[in-house]
C-alpha cells in the first residue's frame, strides 16, 4: 500500500505501539478518530522509511541478483516443463493424486517418483508406510514399551508428505485438515504432521495401486462417527457456562 500512494501523498509510517488508543475503549472506529487528532495536533512521528532511489530493488539491481533470480526461475520452469512432458503418459494418475488435499502437481511428482507407480511391490499399505518410515517404532523390552519413534525410511518421501500435510493444515472442510487440528491440539502439531501423514499415505497408495479417484469424507466425519460422545461433550461445555441442559430427540 505504502508503494502504491508513495510520490502521491505525504505519507507517514507510524508505531502502532506508539498510537494506540485508551485500553478498554478500542473499536476500528475509535482508533481512526484518535489517529486523526494526533494528526492535526502533529502529534505523530513517522518512521524512516528509505526513499526509492536508495531502496533495497536498486542495490539488487546494482548485484545483478534480480537476473541470476531471473535465471533460476526460468530454469525451474524449463525444469518443469520437461517434468511434464516425461510424465505425459501418467497424466491422469497426477491429476488424480492433485485432488487429494494438500498434494499439488510438484507433490505429486515427488511421490511418484519415490514409489514409482507399480504398488505389486507393497503387499498393502502398511508395508509402504514401513518402507517410507511413516509408521511407529516397536521397541518392546522385559514387557515395556522403550519407544515408538519411527524407522529410518525414505528421507525424500517423508518430506513430500509432511509437505503436503503443511498444505492441508491451511484448508477448510475436509477431512485431513479435521484430522491435523483434532491431533495439533493433543499432541502438538509436530506429531500431528508425521501422524497425518500416515493416512495421506494410504490415500496415496490407494489411488497408485487401483486407480481410483479420492473420495472426500468431510469435516465432520468424527462428528458423525460418534454422535452420542459429540452431545455429551457440548452439553457439559454448555452447563459449564451455567445453562442447564435438557436434550430430547426430534421426531423422525
Amino acid at each position: 500500500m505504502w508503494h502504491i500512494l508513495e510520490g502521491q501523498f505525504q505519507l507517514l509510517l507510524v508505531n502502532a505501539q506508539h498510537v494506540k488508543a485508551i485500553p478498554g475503549r478500542k473499536t476500528d472506529r475509535r482508533d481512526s478518530a484518535w489517529v486523526a487528532q494526533l494528526l492535526q495536533h502533529g502529534l505523530l512521528r513517522g518512521s524512516f522509511i528509505p526513499p526509492r532511489t536508495d531502496s533495497g530493488t536498486a542495490r539488487s539491481d546494482s548485484l545483478e541478483l534480480i537476473a541470476d533470480l531471473e535465471f533460476v526461475e526460468s530454469r525451474m520452469t524449463r525444469i518443469e516443463a520437461e517434468i511434464s512432458r516425461h510424465l505425459e503418459s501418467s497424466a491422469d494418475t497426477v491429476e488424480r493424486l492433485c485432488t487429494v488435499p494438500g498434494i499439488d502437481r510438484v507433490s505429486a511428482w515427488g511421490i511418484m517418483s519415490e514409489i514409482g507407480l507399480d504398488m505389486s511391490r507393497f503387499p498393502d499399505a502398511r508395508h509402504l508406510a514401513s518402507w517410507a518410515g511413516l509408521c511407529p517404532g516397536n521397541w518392546e523390552s522385559a514387557g515395556k514399551q522403550k519407544s515408538g519413534r519411527t524407522s529410518k525410511g525414505s528421507a525424500w518421501l517423508v518430506g513430500h508428505f509432511c509437505q503436503s500435510v503443511w498444505g492441508v493444515s491451511t484448508k477448510q472442510n475436509n477431512y485431513l485438515s479435521a484430522l491435523f487440528r483434532r491431533l495439533a491440539a493433543r499432541r502438538g502439531v509436530t506429531r500431528a504432521t508425521m501422524a497425518v501423514a500416515h493416512p495421506l499415505r494410504v490415500i496415496a497408495y490407494q489411488i497408485l495401486k487401483n486407480h481410483v479417484e479420492y473420495q472426500e469424507l468431510g469435516a465432520a466425519y468424527f462428528d458423525r462417527i460418534n454422535p452420542v460422545r459429540l452431545t455429551r461433550h457440548l452439553a457439559r461445555r454448555l452447563e459449564g457456562l451455567g445453562f442447564q441442559v435438557m436434550l430430547e430427540a426430534r421426531p423422525a
